[in-house]
């Protein structure tokens, strides 16, 4: 493991990134100051995201409604949409499509990640789906002479 680990880090290594990780308040992430520096941010991911604010309320022995998700993220993208960033890229997972899951955990968690997903995407300029690495463009018109690298 140690192995591919340093050899994902050495096909890497001529990209410069910096991690933050925010497992609860993305929106906090880009109250910083820090943020208003940049230009392109990736947001990895929002699965994880929605992982982790179910599992918050379970301990907190709360419950999160659709309308709670909803609302987090329409005020993360307004406050985006305040910020000098130009570009935000929005990683998620698609949890749609598959079969229908058996726990009642599981469905709760699909649907409150639709719902994140589908706020971000109807809110975006551009949403693509990856599928074995190959991007299909859902949504955004490219303008004639802009360049969009993907």
């Amino acid at each position: 493991m140690n192995q591919r680990i340093l050899k994902h880090k050495k096909e890497r290594n001529h990209f410069i990134w910096e991690t933050i990780e925010e497992e609860f308040n993305f929106l906090n992430l880009f109250k910083s100051e820090y943020f208003l520096e940049k230009s392109i941010i990736v947001v990895d991911c929002l699965s994880l995201w929605i992982n982790n604010l179910l599992y918050k309320s379970k301990i907190e022995k709360r419950k999160i409604e659709e309308v709670t998700i909803k609302k987090s993220c329409t005020k993360l993208l307004q406050h985006i949409r305040n910020t000098k960033v130009k570009h935000v890229i929005f990683v998620s997972s698609e949890v749609g499509l598959g079969l229908v899951p058996e726990s009642k955990a599981g469905r709760i968690y699909r649907d409150l990640l639709g719902i994140c997903n589908q706020t971000i995407a109807h809110n975006a300029d551009y949403v693509y789906f990856m599928s074995s690495g190959i991007p299909i463009k859902i949504k955004g018109q490219i303008k004639q002479n802009q360049k969009v690298k993907i």
